[in-house]
């Protein structure tokens, strides 16, 4: 998958260059050249999934095979691993027609273990994937 800017001035670049760039030089934002699409079954089959396996699904066709699926399962995994509640973010009824979304649902491993989120593991590995390729 290629990433254009919105400004429309810099070059589309591959995921891990986006990665690694950042903003792009136009100083517009990278979004995806083509848009994937997700049919009704597609949704359907999202129904019941944990959210790290929703995740996955979710962001695979964004990455391509940029990240081999195995690779990005393991930063996901990762990603997530230390969430208190399996629906990561829960929605909880505060009263008729009221829900708060929870977003500090993760513990504070020691900053020792504390696992990488997924955006510093995809730019590790693509920084190393470039290194290794001489670019």
């Amino acid at each position: 998958m290629r990433y254009i800017s919105t400004r429309g001035s810099s070059p589309a670049l591959a995921f891990d260059d986006v990665l690694l760039a950042g903003l792009a030089s136009d100083g517009g934002l990278y979004v995806p050249e083509r848009w994937p699409s997700l049919s009704a079954d597609d949704l359907r089959g999202f129904v019941g999934l944990a959210y790290p396996e929703l995740a996955k699904r979710v962001i695979a066709p964004f990455v391509g095979e940029t990240i081999g699926a195995a690779a990005l399962a393991a930063i996901i995994d990762d990603a997530y691993a230390s969430f208190d509640h399996p629906e990561v973010a829960p929605l909880i009824e505060l009263g008729a027609g009221h829900w708060l979304m929870e977003l500090a649902r993760r513990r504070s491993p020691p900053a020792a273990t504390a696992p990488r989120s997924t955006s510093s593991s995809c730019i590790r590995m693509a920084g190393s994937r470039r290194c290794s390729a001489g670019r």
